[in-house]
């Protein structure tokens, strides 16, 4: 009902299109050329259960097979379709770009998933005799399950940390104060929030410059720095800001970092930073 009333529309809107088939989030509707694409949907459900946990996601891919295969066994296969047709029912409507398979948009399958954990958790249990060790390791499953759970909600309900690296109040700013003829220079993890948020703010027609990620190996960030046109307003734009390698041994803040060599090589017109300062633009002219 909520996708026939309000999100069908979006299928029409061509800039949602290409901004999920931009992250790849639709099926190939010619499966067999693009084999690898469904083990790689698959890993944004399980994110979506695991947080960004590789280690964790290895485990969590047995498990859900293993509680698929208890169903089954136990001649429960209503269950087994009540748990994957949803799934491949949004991979296969994601093929004609209805609706994508990727991140927020599929955690309504997280439910599903989690019932099939708990079958899971129920054969491993009935296999162990012993009350202490069966319990024990009952314990370690659901901490291991649930254990990104925890950041995130004492993010969402109190600290509010998932604020801090917003992108809207720096795309406003910009807004603010840009000029005709600014470019903008985009921080490698900045460039999908920017492509959301940029037609709001009415800065889809700045030119950009897309930074890469160096965050092996810092002197890159030098070479990148080195091409941009000089004598022209660009705005550098951070969010989300890791560390690079600056040697073997130290790494650095790469905002700090890049900002230490435009101080070097530019001058710095205008800059502001959004709350806890996570996020930022910089308005340098390059000598």
């Amino acid at each position: 009902a909520i996708y026939l009333v309000l999100l069908r529309y979006q299928t029409t809107s061509n800039y949602l299109i290409t901004f999920w088939r931009d992250l790849n989030s639709y099926m190939p509707l010619r499966p067999w050329r693009d084999p690898a694409w469904f083990p790689g949907s698959m890993n944004h459900l399980f994110i979506n259960i695991a947080g960004l946990s590789n280690a964790i996601i290895i485990i969590l891919i047995p498990l859900y097979i293993y509680g698929l295969w208890i169903f089954w066994r136990q001649n429960n296969w209503q269950w087994v379709m009540v748990a994957t047709l949803p799934i491949g029912i949004n991979m296969i409507v994601s093929g004609f770009e209805k609706f994508p398979f990727h991140g927020r948009l599929i955690m309504y399958l997280v439910p599903l998933v989690l019932i099939v954990f708990g079958k899971a958790f129920d054969g491993l249990m009935s296999l162990i005799q012993n009350t202490i060790v069966s319990n024990t390791l009952f314990i370690v499953l659901v901490v291991i399950l649930l254990k990104p759970a925890i950041p995130t909600a004492n993010s969402f309900l109190f600290t509010k940390s998932y604020l801090q690296d917003d992108l809207r109040p720096v795309l406003s700013h910009i807004k603010e104060n840009r000029q005709s003829g600014d470019a903008a220079y985009l921080y490698h993890y900045v460039s999908s929030p920017f492509a959301y948020y940029a037609p709001q703010y009415g800065l889809e027609d700045l030119t950009l410059f897309y930074g890469q990620n160096y965050s092996q190996k810092a002197k890159n960030y030098e070479d990148e720095l080195s091409v941009l046109p000089h004598e022209q307003r660009i705005w550098f734009i951070f969010s989300f800001v890791g560390e690079t390698r600056v040697n073997k041994k130290d790494k650095q803040n790469e905002r700090e970092y890049i900002l230490n060599y435009l101080k070097d090589h530019g001058m710095l017109l205008n800059e502001f930073y959004s709350t806890n300062d996570a996020s930022s633009a910089h308005l340098f002219i390059l000598k």
